[in-house]
């Protein structure tokens, strides 16, 4: 092939068609743009900031890496979300399989000001509330109502089909209120 007067980089997406589809995506610009939403989403999965932290940070390692093979810059936010979601998985599965601690939940210490009569629904109650739901319901809530993701968003993010997130959030939302009305009586 002879590209007489073409400019370098027009000779490698000529070579190369699907990169000239491509848009580059911008790190320091998913850090800026993403980080709070990605450490956000880990830190409720993860309940620990220092958790978060690390699940966040392997997220963007992840994106250092790989970012090449993201076709589109505009779903940089879900890629690191998702990555967020598998790595928590992998790390739960991975605990499970060899526990270091039995965790005895009876013998944490209660915050005993929710137990008074009366008391309004706040932030911290709520989120309490969420962080007490299984995994499985915890993170289509968490993306949903705190993240703000559609249903698609959410089935991108966990590779479930939008149906199960449907469902998840129907039965999250039924257990939450449960959680939250015994918590209150």
């Amino acid at each position: 092939m002879n590209f007489t007067g073409v400019s370098g980089s027009a000779t490698v997406t000529a070579m190369n068609p699907s990169m000239a589809d491509r848009n580059p995506v911008d790190l320091d610009q998913a850090v800026k743009l993403h980080y709070r939403k990605v450490y956000h989403f880990a830190l409720h999965l993860a309940r620990q900031p220092d958790d978060a932290a690390d699940l966040a940070q392997y997220a963007y390692e992840q994106l250092a890496r790989k970012h090449r093979q993201i076709a589109d810059p505009g779903k940089v936010k879900s890629w690191l979300q998702t990555t967020v979601y598998r790595k928590f998985i992998d790390q739960r599965r991975r605990v499970i399989r060899f526990p270091e601690v039995e965790l005895n939940e009876e013998a944490l210490p209660r915050d005993r000001s929710q137990d008074r009569p009366g008391r309004r629904l706040d932030s911290q109650a709520a989120l309490a509330a969420l962080h007490a739901l299984d995994e499985d319901l915890r993170a289509p809530l968490s993306l949903f109502y705190l993240d703000s993701c559609s249903y698609r968003e959410i089935a991108e993010i966990l590779d479930l089909p939008v149906g199960t997130v449907m469902s998840r959030l129907y039965r999250g939302k039924q257990k939450l209120y449960q959680v939250l009305t015994t918590r209150s009586s």
